[in-house]
């Protein structure tokens, strides 16, 4: 039995990398797709997104979030693309 080990070159630890979590409650997940609302120019969007560890206070977005979009963390069962609100901001609790 063997193994082959390689190491990857110029990449930063996993712990240094910028992570973005969001709170269990805000992702959805509906026939296959997982997802979050996000509020876009006035109005909410569904993003497709892929998940990755779950922690006890969240779930990190691997893809499809970007630092500084603004995620529905409760979002309403009847909730439609492109309908129009209003976004209040809370700071991320640490």
């Amino acid at each position: 039995m063997s193994v082959k080990v390689s190491f990857l070159d110029n990449q930063p630890p996993a712990a240094e990398q910028p992570r973005i979590t969001v709170p269990k409650g805000a992702v959805r997940i509906e026939e296959g797709e997982t997802y979050v609302w996000t509020v876009r120019e006035g109005s909410v969007q569904r993003v497709g997104i892929v998940r990755g560890q779950e922690t006890e206070t969240g779930i990190e977005i691997k893809q499809g979030l970007n630092d500084g979009d603004v995620v529905v963390v409760s979002p309403q069962a009847n909730l439609a693309m492109a309908e129009r609100c209003s976004a209040e901001r809370r700071q991320a609790e640490e």
